[in-house]
């Protein structure tokens, strides 16, 4: 063999065996870490915090207190500080934080808390009406939090614990049995309320509304991007194949659509995380458009609890928790 032929096959060798080991150090950069355990899927609702730690959870038929709080670590279960609230809430953009409120006596009581520890980090007060149905929302940066009671919005800082602004909405036919909603834009000066089709935008300071739309008649909401610009409804159909529509909060038309039947069990701000039977896709919240495909977690790998920018954490059906690659 000629020597020029065999230094070919050499180079060839060592080029084929370095990306045969940077192809296998690439498969397993995408295998999962098990990072803890939960207690048990059964839970209707369950979320974890921004510690990694917290498991955040509501079981049906629970009598314990709630919201359920296990510890994925250790596997035992935080004692949470209250009975179960008339009202609460928690954010995708705010995983540290949950608000709860209720009424006593002639007032509301809106309770801001840390998740990992139930910790009161403040305690807000306003004058309760009838009915008492208000609706809670966490701003994106997590340094205000709002309550609407028949469309009187209430804006504290939780940090001062100071009444920032007190406004009444202009309602605007939205419909008076409708569940509504609430977002606040980053910058604070817009607050949009989505209910089954119709939408509004507020002025947040003089309560006038800069912006109505209607939507299908069967478009359900169901969630804001981090900033509140985009609102996410959902459309099923007769067949019951599930469309998704995004509404740009500040001109009232769709930006995209995007025609799923998985559900997106999670979603992180501008990204949309939709695990298939054979991949996870990521669409972005903007437009609907498919942005990247990961190798997991898949639709058999289980539910995802939280997704970030960065990282995407699943609950496996043996209760484990494990934290994925997101890009």
């Amino acid at each position: 063999m000629k020597r020029p032929l065999k230094i070919f096959l050499f180079a060839l060798t060592v080029i084929v065996v370095i990306g045969g080991v940077l192809w296998m150090r690439s498969l397993a950069s995408w295998r999962p870490v098990k990072i803890g355990r939960g207690d048990g899927l059964e839970m209707s609702v369950f979320y974890l915090s921004g510690d990694e730690h917290t498991l955040l959870s509501n079981r049906p038929g629970n009598t314990r207190n709630f919201p359920y709080i296990n510890d994925i670590t250790t596997g035992k279960s935080i004692n949470w500080p209250e009975r179960e609230p008339a009202y609460w809430t928690f954010s995708r953009t705010v995983p540290e934080l949950t608000a709860s409120v209720e009424r006593k006596g002639n007032q509301g009581e809106l309770r801001v808390r840390e998740v990992r520890n139930g910790h009161l980090k403040r305690a807000f007060h306003w004058p309760a009406q009838k009915p008492f149905l208000p609706s809670l929302f966490l701003s994106s940066n997590g340094k205000t939090v709002g309550a609407v009671q028949n469309f009187c919005c209430f804006l504290w800082n939780i940090e001062s614990g100071q009444l920032i602004r007190r406004v009444k909405l202009n309602r605007a036919s939205l419909p008076r049995d409708s569940v509504v909603e609430y977002g606040l834009s980053r910058d604070g000066k817009r607050l949009i309320g989505c209910t089954k089709g119709p939408g509004r935008t507020w002025d947040a300071t003089s309560g006038k509304i800069l912006l109505s739309w209607k939507g299908v008649s069967n478009q359900n909401f169901a969630f804001f991007s981090a900033d509140a610009h985009i609102a996410v409804y959902t459309w099923l159909s007769t067949t019951e194949f599930q469309t998704y529509y995004f509404v740009d909060t500040a001109t009232g038309k769709v930006t995209g659509k995007l025609d799923e039947n998985v559900t997106p069990n999670s979603m992180q701000g501008d990204e949309i995380f939709l695990p298939h039977k054979s991949n996870c896709q990521v669409f972005d919240t903007f437009t609907g458009r498919l942005v990247r495909q990961l190798p997991g977690p898949r639709l058999s790998d289980g539910r995802i609890l939280r997704a970030t920018h960065n990282w995407i954490y699943t609950a496996s059906v043996k209760n484990e928790i494990f934290r994925w690659r997101a890009r």
